[in-house]
């Protein structure tokens, strides 16, 4: 006889096995699941955060660049301001010199060395000068003559010249004479004063 079993074959239930002392079993599957969802979304809070952090460092590090690029060209601007003094004084350094160099060439044309040149041919052997003033333009002459005769040859020569211009004259037509020895003989001489208006130099 054959028998049927008709209510199917009853399955054993499946053994979660024991890992390391660990029941499987035991465990609650939904607080595990729950968990996993608490941290992956408390690690993109942390993300978020940390994001919106690195943003902000970046802006405010693009602020400091811009800053210090603005630093950087007042320093260039400080450079060329220093470049641009030091070019002012050289130029001025320059200028000085051609002002030296100026007031020289203006001293040369003033100096009365042709004058005094000339008064010397003009003097003769029988007048002598004492002093010599040459000032703004104006020449004094202090002298002694063995007679008034040689004072006016002289003072004629002198107007002659194209440095006074016929200006020359004694001063207060004044001529004082003294007698004095020489080489042991009484000589009256004429001391006199003149003087004359420089109208060239040259």
């Amino acid at each position: 006889m054959i028998k049927i079993n008709l209510l199917g074959v009853k399955k054993d239930k499946i053994k979660i096995p024991i890992v390391m002392g660990m029941d499987f079993r035991a465990v609650s599957w939904t607080g595990i699941i729950v968990s996993i969802i608490i941290y992956f979304g408390a690690q993109e809070g942390i993300n978020i955060y940390y994001g919106q952090e690195i943003d902000k460092i970046k802006e405010k590090t693009q602020q400091e660049e811009l800053k210090f690029k603005k630093i950087k060209k007042d320093i260039s601007n400080h450079e060329r301001i220093k470049n641009m003094l030091n070019e002012f004084d050289v130029k001025k350094e320059q200028l000085k010199t051609k002002t030296q160099h100026v007031s020289q060439i203006l001293e040369n044309k003033s100096n009365p060395r042709k004058i005094l040149e000339r008064l010397a041919r003009d003097i003769g052997n029988d007048l002598w000068f004492k002093v010599i003033r040459v000032q703004n333009n104006q020449i004094n002459i202090s002298g002694t003559a063995y007679n008034y005769h040689s004072i006016g040859g002289f003072i004629a020569r002198a107007n002659e010249s194209k440095f006074f211009g016929g200006s020359f004259k004694i001063l207060n037509e004044e001529v004082k004479t003294e007698s004095i020895t020489v080489k042991g003989k009484a000589t009256n001489v004429e001391h006199f004063e003149a003087e004359g208006k420089i109208i060239s130099y040259e």
